[in-house]
């Protein structure tokens, strides 16, 4: 029997799908209500915002702790 509630449960396709076998973490921080509108703005417009995110902390951490970056 099928649930058509429209509460809980898996949705096809929900989510965003992964690249390849590596895992997926969620990351929380805060921002603003005007940087979380033009994030979210990029998003539905397909920047690729999470691998943009990914390359910036990775820059900011080999600066920081003065590591080489790939």
């Amino acid at each position: 029997m099928k649930d058509n509630s429209t509460h809980g449960g898996p949705r096809p396709n929900a989510g965003r799908p992964r690249k390849g076998e590596q895992p997926r973490v969620p990351l929380c921080f805060s921002v603003d209500p005007d940087t979380a509108q033009k994030a979210r703005k990029l998003r539905k417009a397909g920047f690729e915002l999470n691998a943009h995110i990914e390359g910036l902390i990775s820059d900011k951490y080999a600066w920081y702790f003065n590591e080489d970056y790939l």
